[in-house]
């Protein structure tokens, strides 16, 4: 590193975030009280119940390292539910619930992933989802979705396992939206 970009260096992490020590004032107001873990949803907003797992599609073909590495049908719940919450649509996850075919169910299962290439020559993943949204056991609508990902940045540090976590992660907010006004 040249002595110009030491300098741009130092002067930009000296003027880093201000600590509460040098500002007594505000270190002796009171904090704010912490958010509660899930916000209430709206009044008169029916409770959607997904599955506690993603199931994989009856006849998918899905190479075996990524079934037996890679946790897709527990991630692939967890992060729709995140999505879910974030956009402000009351969800839970319960097996019993979605199960019962009673109320809101949304089944979903991931029809495809592919996996091909890895962090040295290149990461090329694909998941793929369905999604049924019920009322009562009556379908009401169906959600179509794939992503993919070649890793973004510093892909040569991620495993697959990651990069088919971020193709799910972005459909877990594609569901989300989609299920503020299912068509």
């Amino acid at each position: 590193m040249t002595r110009k970009a030491l300098l741009v260096a130092a002067a930009f992490l000296a003027a880093g975030p201000i600590h509460a020590q040098d500002k007594p004032a505000e270190a002796a107001a009171p904090a704010a009280p912490a958010a509660p873990p899930e916000a209430p949803a709206p009044s008169g907003a029916k409770v959607i119940y997904i599955l506690s797992q993603m199931r994989f599609a009856e006849g998918t073909a899905i190479d075996p390292a990524v079934l037996g590495e890679c946790q897709l049908p527990t991630q692939g719940a967890e992060l729709l539910e995140s999505a879910a919450r974030d956009a402000g649509i009351n969800i839970a996850r319960d097996d019993v619930a979605a199960k019962s075919g009673k109320g809101r169910v949304f089944e979903v299962e991931i029809t495809q992933a592919t996996s091909s290439g890895n962090a040295f020559t290149g990461h090329l993943k694909l998941v793929t989802v369905r999604g049924r949204l019920l009322d009562d056991g009556k379908e009401i609508a169906v959600f179509s979705g794939s992503r993919n990902s070649r890793g973004g940045a510093f892909a040569g540090f991620k495993s697959s396992c990651s990069v088919l976590g971020r193709c799910l992660e972005a459909l877990g907010k594609d569901m989300a939206f989609w299920l503020k006004q299912p068509r």
